[in-house]
């Protein structure tokens, strides 16, 4: 998932769970980590990271193709 909007941001998970989230092979250096599930990260962190992930990806979206009542800058 994406992680943060830089690999900075993204290396926070991997400082915070180093057993269960990596750099994602190949697009890590853009912020995306793999975070491992029924691991050390609370389930509820996890729906949160997956929310935030779908804003940064959305948010870089062109207007048109993000979805209906996007609100985001």
């Amino acid at each position: 998932m994406k992680s943060g909007r830089t690999r900075e941001e993204a290396d926070e998970w991997l400082a915070r769970y180093p057993d269960d989230a990596a750099v994602m092979a190949y697009i890590g250096r853009s912020g995306w980590n793999t975070l491992t599930l029924n691991g050390a990260i609370p389930d509820e962190e996890i729906r949160d990271a997956v929310d935030e992930s779908y804003g940064f990806v959305v948010a870089k979206l062109p207007k048109k193709h993000r979805p209906a009542g996007w609100d985001q800058a």
